[in-house]
């Protein structure tokens, strides 16, 4: 469980990176070419097929960013992914702690009460696309092992 929950969490945080990049893909040319219109409707009438592309792409990325609200998607892959790294740390608790202190049916109901935490998260959780992007970019952070808390890193004896 811990180790899906990683894989999980990390391909959501990737996936949060894409659409944030998407935000500012869409949203930053959408005011250049917003301000550009103007700018050059302003200046001479020899440019007024300039004013309309530019107005008409800048509509075009602005309905985009509507249409898609990559800002919200990513923000709602982000509560995903840290719902799935709260899962992750609760789950190695239960491993490596209280396994040892409380009665194996204890521990049991405990499991069964994280992946039906699990279960419901991953109905609620945006589904990472961007063709396997984020998930092979989440192998490669588990690979490096950005994903690996200090406390769990071998220490020389």
């Amino acid at each position: 469980m811990e180790e899906n929950a990683d894989y999980a969490s990390q391909a959501l945080f990737e996936t949060a990176s894409l659409w944030g990049f998407t935000h500012y893909a869409l949203t930053v040319p959408a005011a250049v070419l917003s301000f550009l219109a103007g700018a050059t409707a302003l200046k001479s009438d020899q440019w007024q097929w300039l004013v309309v592309v530019s107005a008409l792409m800048a509509g075009l990325l602005s309905t985009l960013v509507a249409v898609l609200k990559p800002h919200d998607r990513g923000r709602e892959c982000t509560e995903a992914g840290n719902e799935y790294l709260a899962i992750r740390n609760e789950a190695r608790f239960i491993r490596s702690v209280q396994i040892e202190i409380v009665p194996p049916e204890a521990a049991a109901q405990q499991l069964h009460a994280l992946e039906q935490r699990r279960d419901a998260n991953a109905k609620k959780a945006p589904v990472p696309g961007w063709f396997g992007l984020p998930y092979a970019r989440a192998k490669r952070n588990i690979a490096r092992g950005q994903t690996t808390n200090q406390v769990d890193q071998e220490r020389p004896s």
